[in-house]
């Protein structure tokens, strides 16, 4: 059965999402979408693919820290003023890109394709024949992967994953005013740990071809 739905699957930081993706994209033969979301907004936004990297995840300036931190919503790190995570200058820099990704997401989803990271669950929630996968683990089996499937000179390969999680919650929070993980805008979801890599792709591609073209899919 051909699959005309777009694939968007979400992850818990540290689980490596582009062996599956990659593996779900070549089962249902659908384009995989990841790599070229950020190559195509760092031309349009003349910034070093580096530096939209690092704006996209946590920035490493203590203050920015703080700012995410407020965003998130520690009530002890408040900022005064009247100013707000959303609203300080500091943190304007993400604020095009946010916008920009989203743009990438919704213009890559105007046919079927299979869509991994940058939150594209949230970026089409509420789209028709979409569908939204969030993949999860353990954190402990996070860590272990994390080291596992990064280059060994990365510097940020030994990060925590809570660290990770907590920077992925402020960013959620500050680019559609949702927590992460909101599990109820997921058709899918699947616990990594206890599965092998194959078989989570495996399960994805099963799901996605059980929908009918132009049926409704359920949770």
């Amino acid at each position: 059965m051909n699959v005309s739905h777009v694939i968007c699957i979400d992850f818990e930081p540290g689980i490596p999402v582009r062996a599956i993706a990659a593996e779900v994209a070549e089962t249902l033969g659908l384009p995989l979408v990841d790599r070229e979301i950020v190559a195509g907004e760092t031309a349009k936004l003349n910034l070093p693919e580096r530096l939209v990297a690092a704006l996209e995840g946590e920035p490493d300036h203590p203050i920015q820290r703080w700012l995410l931190a407020a965003a998130e919503g520690d009530q002890d790190l408040g900022i005064s003023d009247g100013t707000t995570p959303q609203t300080d200058p500091v943190m304007q820099p993400r604020r095009p890109l946010m916008r920009a990704f989203r743009e990438a997401i919704q213009e890559a989803a105007t046919q079927p394709c299979v869509i991994a990271n940058h939150q594209a669950c949230y970026a089409l929630a509420g789209r028709h024949e979409t569908m939204r996968v969030l993949l999860c683990a353990d954190p402990s089996e996070r860590q272990l992967w994390l080291r596992e499937h990064s280059p060994a000179d990365w510097a940020d390969r030994d990060r925590l994953v809570d660290e990770r999680d907590r920077a992925q919650r402020a960013y959620v929070k500050q680019a559609y005013s949702r927590r992460w993980p909101d599990l109820r805008i997921y058709h899918l979801t699947l616990d990594v740990g206890r599965l092998t890599l194959e078989r989570s792709a495996y399960l994805i591609s099963e799901f996605a071809r059980s929908t009918p073209p132009g049926g409704t899919l359920t949770k």
